[in-house]
């Protein structure tokens, strides 16, 4: 199991300072811990989220003290995507927790073979129930079963792993065969970049470290 080591913040600490050395301002909550304000290094962040992503438990090392933990939510500066805080979901392994798993798509899908029309990827992710070490990290679905136009995959469809249970609607629609359409309606990727912002944080801290000689 992976392991974030952080310290607890001290209100009288500026944000503005930490951010420079190449820290980021953090807090932890949930399962009975009180909301707690925390320090972590950015890039061992980075390296932990690549690995877990919002769906897999780690150890949050606060100052000595062990708490199993998730990754609840992030913040990136707009332009530089430097980390500007996160929030840290604190869990019991032994009590299951809904928590939302992006879904990816697998495989071609017949229809495409037959130049009948394009695969659209609908939901991006699925709201489940389960105990936090049973959560899978996604949730794969294969489009070979599409072979007409406006054929579609929903969540009834899905065989989740066993002790996941399905917390959204049945008939959420996961894929759909879409008419052709031109380049200009090409889906984009919404995913962040981690190893970039990972790269980038190395460059800022090593120019700082450079200046500080």
């Amino acid at each position: 199991m992976s392991t974030l080591t952080a310290t607890k913040r001290e209100a009288t600490e500026k944000l503005n300072v930490l951010r420079e050395e190449g820290k980021v301002p953090a807090v932890y909550y949930g399962a009975g811990k009180e909301s707690t304000s925390i320090t972590i290094n950015e890039i061992d962040f980075i390296r932990l989220y690549r690995t877990e992503g919002e769906t897999g438990v780690f150890k949050l090392d606060v100052d000595g003290t062990s708490i199993d933990a998730m990754v609840y939510d992030y913040q990136l500066h707009p332009v530089s995507h430097k980390v500007l805080h996160v929030d840290f979901r604190v869990v019991d392994t032994n009590k299951p927790i809904e928590v939302a798993v992006p879904v990816t798509l697998t495989g071609e899908a017949p229809a495409v073979k037959a130049n009948l029309g394009t695969v659209t990827h609908v939901t991006q992710e699925l709201t489940v129930e389960a105990l936090p070490n049973d959560i899978p990290h996604d949730i794969e679905v294969s489009v070979e079963t599409l072979e007409d136009l406006n054929s579609q995959i929903t969540a009834a469809d899905i065989t989740l792993p066993k002790g996941v249970t399905l917390i959204d609607e049945p008939e959420t629609i996961i894929a759909v065969v879409a008419a052709l359409r031109g380049d200009d309606d090409a889906e984009t990727s919404g995913e962040i970049d981690m190893d970039a912002i990972e790269a980038s944080a190395e460059k800022g801290q090593n120019e700082e470290a450079g200046d500080a000689e």
